[in-house]
């Protein structure tokens, strides 16, 4: 019996060690984009108290900036705060170019950024309407394209985009932001196919 009893701790220490290890992010870079906001927020803190460096990217760069600084009262992590409008293709370029210079190769990215709007239907006007798409689909969109590339040339890595129960069924009022959530699981299933 004691002798079963300490095989089975020896086995059960050394696949504890073999998970851990196979999941471990520590030293991966990750990047957050829209972690300003609470939920993206709460993404980058987690992954740097997992072990990440972290890219903490939003459009409003105070709020990336607070959300770095209590990073780095949290954990020992290397993290980097920019300002970017996810919208524009040519500022995910700059942001990975800044991030692979600081932090390395890209590990993680996930699109969270995007604005909502509760509009009632008849009177969402079309800028509204294209605002919330493109920081929502094209946002997604672009990221996945940049930060891809880069994952693919360097053989791994994960891509993680913040869709929305609101992508099925018809949840909440906020019309345009269920269209796009919808447009992000969609784009996400076509690419992981």
């Amino acid at each position: 019996y004691l002798i079963f009893e300490s095989t089975f701790a020896y086995q059960f220490s050394n696949m504890n060690a073999f998970i851990s290890k196979l999941f471990s992010l520590e030293g991966k870079t990750a990047v957050v984009t829209g972690a300003g906001g609470y939920l993206c927020g709460e993404m980058a803190r987690a992954l740097a108290q997992a072990g990440c460096n972290v890219a903490v990217l939003d459009l409003r760069l105070e709020k990336a900036q607070s959300v770095e600084q209590e990073i780095k009262q949290l954990c020992n992590a290397k993290t980097m705060a920019l300002a970017i409008d996810v919208t524009v293709k040519e500022q995910h370029i700059n942001a990975l170019k800044q991030i692979t210079e600081t932090l390395g190769k890209v590990d993680i990215l996930i699109n969270g950024a995007g604005i909502n709007g509760p509009t009632p239907f008849l009177e969402i006007e079309l800028k509204e309407w294209h605002a919330i798409l493109d920081s929502q689909i094209t946002g997604t969109f672009l990221g996945c394209q940049v930060f891809g590339e880069h994952m693919l040339a360097n053989g791994r890595g994960s891509i993680i985009n913040v869709s929305s129960a609101s992508a099925g069924p018809p949840l909440s009022k906020a019309f345009t932001y269920s269209v796009a959530k919808a447009g992000i699981l969609n784009l996400t299933q076509n690419l992981g196919r």
